[in-house]
């Protein structure tokens, strides 16, 4: 192993340890910069999420501050940068999209969590759905056509009708049993 010239490190360095300074010894919260006794600081600043250096050319500026590449990620839909934690992956459009874009655009299937396109997504009951899961999950009264879920509908007279419909052919059968 070796050790930093003239600087005495009182802990034993190991690998994917701290990074320290080849000049002071002091620990760098950059670990792209070894030498922080060298570096000209007029053309850095700081990334306010992980504290690093930045040079003035690499700057990436979220409602006014100053971030590094690696706290950032670009938002294809609206064309701008977020902090890292307020984008997300997106398969179906093979990118990533800002919290704010992907509430606009999409919504998780609640069955599966899949990213779904939300003029694609079934909606039952306030719930959105994939095809797969919707299909699986749920099937349509066959008077109304409305969706239900599987165990909302009811058989009558070899039909699976939902509790509406149900109500509704019972009192038809009621007042066609009274007119006779």
């Amino acid at each position: 192993m070796s050790s930093l010239a003239g600087v005495v490190v009182q802990q034993k360095l190991e690998i994917g340890h701290l990074v320290y300074c080849i000049s002071c010894g002091d620990v760098q919260s950059d670990g792209n910069i070894l030498d922080c006794c060298d570096i000209d600081n007029s053309d850095t600043l700081i990334c306010e999420a992980c504290d690093g250096t930045v040079h003035e050319d690499d700057v990436i500026w979220v409602g006014g501050y100053c971030y590094c590449e690696d706290c950032t990620r670009y938002c294809e839909e609206c064309d701008s940068s977020h902090l890292r934690d307020e984008v997300r992956w997106v398969d179906w459009l093979r990118q990533y999209m800002c919290d704010s874009c992907y509430d606009d655009e999409c919504t998780e299937c609640a069955a599966c969590d899949k990213d779904i396109k939300k003029g694609d997504a079934h909606d039952a009951g306030g719930h959105y759905y994939c095809d797969e899961c919707f299909r699986e999950l749920h099937s349509n009264c066959e008077k109304c056509d409305e969706a239900f879920e599987d165990g909302e509908l009811a058989e009558a007279d070899g039909q699976f009708l939902c509790k509406e419909c149900l109500d509704a052919e019972q009192t038809e059968q009621v007042l066609c049993v009274l007119a006779i």
